[in-house]
Parts: C-alpha cells; sequence; structure tokens
C-alpha cells in the first residue's frame, strides 16, 4: 500500500483511539507497529513512496526533547510504573507528530490529512447524538455491557440517567469527548458554507452540554468571540439569532433547565466563585457539585510540589502520587494539564512546553493575517483558535497526555506553519 492509504488508517485509528482496542491494546498501536515496519525496510519504504525530507522548522522535535527529558527524570521516579506508562503516552503523540509532519510535503497532502480527520471527527458527532438521544452505545463505551468481551470491565455504578443522556463518543470519558469537540469547533465555524456553519456550532454545544464540561464551554465561547473579533463579523448573523432563539424557547423548558444537573453545577459554580472571591469557604451542602473547590485543593498541591521540589520536577506521572495528605488518597490526577507539566517536569520544562504551544499559535495567527491562499488562510484561522481553546478545555479532563486529538492538533498546527513557509515564506 502507498503512503496516503495508510496515513489515512492511521489518522481514522488514532481518533479512534480506545473506541476500537483490546484490553489496553489500541488499533492505533497495531498500524503504528505495521507502519513502522514498513518505513524500516528499505525496499518497502521505497514502495510506499515515504520520504523524510528536511523541515522548514523544528518545531516537530519538541515532543522528543520531552520524551528525553522525561527519560531522564524517570531515573530518580518513586513509581517507575506508571512512569513508563507516562513515557508511552508521549511517545504515541511524538509517533503522531512525526507521521503527520513528514507525510504532508505540500498543501495537497494537509489537505488529504483534513479531509480525513474532519470525516472521522464527523462521525464521531453522529455517534453523540445518537448517544444522546437513543440507546445506542458504542460497545466500547463506559456504560455499554459488552465490554467484558473486549477486556474490560462493565462498571453498573454509574447513575442511569446520566447514561441515557452522556454521550462519550470514542473516547470513554465525557470530559475527552467534549475536549476533542472545542478542538474541532473552530472549523465549523470558520466554514465558508453557513449551514456547516450552524449545524456544526448547534451539534458542538449540544455536545458539550450534555457532557457537562464547563471547561470546554469556556473555551466554545472563547474561540466564538475571538472568530468574531479577529475573522469573521459576520458570524454575527449566526450567533446572534442562535441566541435570540435560545432565550425565547427557554421559558418553555425553564423547569427542565433549571432542575437539570448542569444547571444546578452551574449555580454551584457561580457560589463558589462568590465564596471565594469573599474570602470564604465553598459551602459544605454544596460539595457533591463543587468541583471547583475540590480543584482548588488539587492546584494547591501541584504548587507546593513544585516549590518542595525546587523547581525541578518530580518526574513523569508522579503527580498522581502527591494528594495523600489532603484528601487522603494515595493516588489522584492532579485534573490541570497545565500545572502538570511544572509538578511533573520542573519550571523549566514547562515553560518550555508553553512557549512551544504559544509560539505555534503566534505563528499560526501571523499566517491567517499574511497568506493569500484561501485554503492555507482557512487552515491558520481554524488552528490559532483550536490551540487558544485547547488552553481552557484541557484542565477539564484528569489530564490530557494520553490524548491522542491533541497531539493530532499540534501535528496539524506545525504542517500548516510549515506550508506557511513553503508557500509564502512566513
Amino acid at each position: 500500500m502507498n503512503k496516503d492509504i495508510w496515513m489515512k488508517l492511521f489518522l481514522v485509528s488514532a481518533v479512534l483511539g480506545m473506541a476500537v482496542s483490546y484490553q489496553k491494546v489500541f488499533l492505533m498501536h497495531v498500524v503504528l507497529v505495521l507502519f513502522a515496519v514498513i518505513l524500516i525496510i528499505p525496499p518497502l519504504r521505497a514502495r510506499s513512496n515515504f520520504h523524510f525530507k528536511k523541515q522548514e522548522t523544528m518545531l516537530h522535535w519538541f515532543p522528543l526533547f520531552m520524551l528525553a527529558w522525561y527519560s531522564i527524570m524517570t531515573l530518580g521516579s518513586d513509581h517507575l510504573g506508571h512512569s513508563m506508562k507516562y513515557l508511552f503516552y508521549v511517545e504515541n503523540g511524538l509517533a503522531i507528530i512525526m507521521l503527520i509532519v513528514y507525510y504532508t510535503e505540500n498543501l495537497e497532502y494537509q489537505k488529504k490529512v483534513f479531509q480525513t480527520l474532519a470525516w472521522i471527527f464527523i462521525i464521531e458527532m453522529v455517534i453523540s447524538l445518537l448517544e444522546m438521544y437513543t440507546k445506542f452505545r458504542m460497545p466500547l463505551s463506559p456504560f455499554s455491557p459488552y465490554l467484558s468481551f473486549f477486556g474490560r470491565e462493565y462498571n453498573p455504578g454509574f447513575d442511569v440517567a446520566i447514561m441515557e443522556d452522556t454521550p462519550t463518543g470514542f473516547h470513554w470519558n465525557p470530559n475527552d469527548l467534549a475536549i476533542a469537540m472545542t478542538l474541532i469547533f473552530p472549523f465549523f465555524m470558520l466554514a465558508k458554507r453557513w449551514w456547516v456553519q450552524l449545524a456544526g456550532i448547534i451539534v458542538i454545544f449540544l455536545i458539550v452540554i450534555a457532557d457537562d464540561s464547563r471547561g470546554s464551554l469556556i473555551s466554545l465561547v472563547v474561540m466564538t468571540v475571538l472568530s468574531i473579533l479577529l475573522f469573521q463579523r459576520k458570524l454575527l448573523k449566526i450567533v446572534v439569532p442562535f441566541i435570540l432563539v435560545a432565550g425565547l424557547l427557554s421559558p418553555f423548558f425553564y423547569k427542565d433547565i433549571k432542575d437539570s444537573q448542569t444547571f444546578i453545577r452551574i449555580q454551584y459554580t457561580i457560589e463558589s466563585v462568590q465564596l471565594l472571591l469573599t474570602g470564604g469557604e465553598t459551602a459544605s451542602k454544596n460539595a457533591a457539585y463543587d468541583s471547583l473547590g475540590f480543584r482548588q485543593k488539587l492546584v494547591m498541591d501541584g504548587i507546593q510540589s513544585v516549590m518542595d521540589s525546587k523547581g525541578l520536577g518530580i518526574g513523569p506521572g508522579e503527580n498522581m502520587y502527591i494528594h495523600k495528605e489532603s484528601l487522603g488518597r494515595d493516588y489522584y490526577a492532579l485534573h490541570n494539564f497545565w500545572l502538570e507539566l511544572f509538578v511533573d517536569g520542573g519550571v523549566l520544562f514547562g515553560v518550555a512546553f508553553l512557549v512551544w504551544h504559544w509560539y505555534m499559535a503566534y505563528r499560526l495567527w501571523r499566517i491567517s493575517r499574511r497568506v493569500k491562499d484561501p485554503l492555507l488562510n482557512y487552515y491558520a484561522k481554524a488552528t490559532f483558535l483550536a490551540i487558544v481553546g485547547f488552553f481552557f478545555s484541557a484542565i477539564s479532563a484528569s489530564s490530557v497526555i494520553y490524548f491522542l486529538p491533541m497531539w493530532i492538533l499540534y501535528g496539524f498546527a506545525i504542517i500548516t506553519i510549515h506550508n506557511g513557509k513553503r508557500l509564502e515564506n512566513i
């Protein structure tokens, strides 16, 4: 098979993630191993027409630096098994970025990458809607009774009401699905056809609201505002009527909205913020819903860990073990990826990662302002918004180091920057 077919298969398997897996082995891992065999054996690589050419920047090498940095820090890890798993996640991300970058020789190849990703994500959106409004469930969903066939355990402890209308798509966790939706949101919002814009905006908002992901909801709002201010004032023609219609219909559904878990959690969040701003403590009666106050404890543990390590970091994945004193738990995720970078990798590495992230956003912004090619301009604008939005949505998950769409986003951002240099030296 030529490289186009292999790359499509790899991208689809990366988006599917654990949706097609057995125990901890994903379809992507199998495809990656086969792809690696083809690239290692010269005759097979020649037949695949896959070339490793010099690239326009060195942005794609940062994940390799990350892997090397974390590998060194693993030598002093107190929980070697977990640190090695963390390294495996970084290796997956490195493979995704490298294959996307070296496959994409020009804008035509980037168009193929985009089309493949667009179709598989659209399929996920359709599946998510089915999960919200029908009894349909992916076989590898946390709510599926068929998990034992895939080497996993069915958890009947989930609330039945949540099972009925909380979508998970390909991502197992509702928060992960919501984050994935924020990454593709700008590509719908900036689409040429108005009906594609409207359908994408409505469906993605519905999915994120159904998943009760406040960080992702904030991300959508931030990207919408930025898009209107920077790129598309005509988007107001869609957003304003959408808000007006929602406002007009809300009285008819007021009781359902008021009694919904999402409304209750938003209400408690507002109360928690008010208490924090006035120096008070979170009301105990709201503890069941007050993830804001709970996450504040996690953040304080993370900051304390950075201080205790003198900014040097405690090793990859070690952030899971810093909450014993405050939470009484031996093992719990930090739930803040950006702080996680500082806790695990140290201040120097955390700053380096954020510089890499925001430097790509800056380069994409420059391309969006200067490039004349309409397709590349569209990619640059949408990817810029996605990277900005991801900064907010990433804190919704326990961590995103394992989150394959994040690495796909970074890979797509890098090839957009490279094509900007190839076409117009931006």
